[in-house]
């Protein structure tokens, strides 16, 4: 079964590099014709852009968790790293995505608006900690038989966060046209 999901997503990456192939010549004639004005990305560019920079961070988190997870009781060890790998896999696939959609059009828009939303996503995520550490520390500490209201209860003081509320819509991605 993984094996299948690894085969489906290595075809669409395919597909995907094919469109970015054929997008990059386009461009590339665009350029040679002598359009070289510059335009301001529009929302949809700006949402993809401000993922990255989300993205990107949680990627570092989930690898620094996977990292961590050797540290752990034996008896943990396993099924921690079984899923900081998969929580790296789903993130670097979302990035992956956001990226390609603004790299796709970044050659032909103004680079500092893109820049600035790829910050403020890094920033926001940072914030997601510092706006929930009163709360976390509010949570019961894991045990065997506290994990699950213990991973409750952090994730409800995440969701409280206004940091958390503007990286929500990177949990998706509903908002890209494909």
């Amino acid at each position: 079964m993984q094996q299948q999901q690894q085969q489906q997503q290595l075809e669409l990456q395919r597909e995907q590099l094919q469109l970015l192939q054929e997008q990059h010549q386009a461009l590339e004639d665009q350029q040679r014709a002598g359009a070289r004005t510059l335009e301001q990305p529009d929302d949809t560019v700006l949402k993809a852009a401000y993922c990255t920079g989300v993205i990107s961070a949680e990627v570092k988190k989930s690898r620094a968790l996977q990292s961590a997870a050797a540290t752990l009781p034996p008896q943990y060890v396993e099924i921690a790293q079984k899923e900081a790998t998969e929580m790296v896999d789903r993130d670097e696939a979302k990035l992956e995505r956001v990226e390609a959609y603004v790299n796709q059009r970044a050659a032909t828009l103004q680079p500092a608006p893109l820049n600035g939303a790829v910050r403020q996503g890094q920033e926001d995520w940072s914030q997601i900690s510092a706006q929930t550490a009163s709360c976390d520390s509010q949570c019961p500490r894991p045990t065997k038989d506290t994990i699950k209201v213990t991973t409750a209860c952090h994730a409800r003081c995440g969701e409280e966060s206004d940091a958390y509320q503007h990286t929500k819509i990177c949990q998706r991605l509903n908002f890209l046209p494909y």
